[in-house]
């Protein structure tokens, strides 16, 4: 037998100038007007921070990205992380995220797609 208890308001986002004691609450950083969480590895509070670089692919080289001699994409996310995901759409708007890609350094990424394309690229970092 299952059921449901209505507890009204639950309170789990906190706004103010200091960080609440309660480490499993949302704190919104009054100072820098930011929402933050509690890093449990770093024991410091972190910013809910999210990291896109996006551009549109020609056939030629752009701006941020280049194709190698095996026409795979190199995109220069300037990041600064490797744990990102990438994601390639091509001129339909057809995903193509599911293509493998290896991060080069922490501000360059190859996306192995074997030919040239053009569309659109989205490497997102969160």
């Amino acid at each position: 037998m299952s059921f449901t208890v209505n507890l009204g308001l639950v309170k789990a986002i906190y706004s103010g100038l200091t960080p609440p004691t309660n480490i499993k609450m949302i704190w919104y950083d009054e100072v820098v007007k930011q929402h933050k969480y509690y890093d449990t590895v770093s024991s410091a509070w972190r910013s809910f921070a999210l990291l896109a670089k996006r551009g549109t692919l020609t056939l030629l080289d752009g701006v941020n990205y280049s194709w190698d001699a095996d026409n795979n994409l190199i995109i220069n996310h300037a990041l600064g992380v490797e744990d990102i995901y990438v994601i390639v759409k091509d001129s339909t708007k057809t995903f193509k995220s599911f293509i493998p890609y290896k991060t080069l350094d922490s501000n360059n990424v190859i996306v192995y797609i074997g030919e040239r394309i053009i569309g659109e690229f989205c490497v997102i970092c969160f």
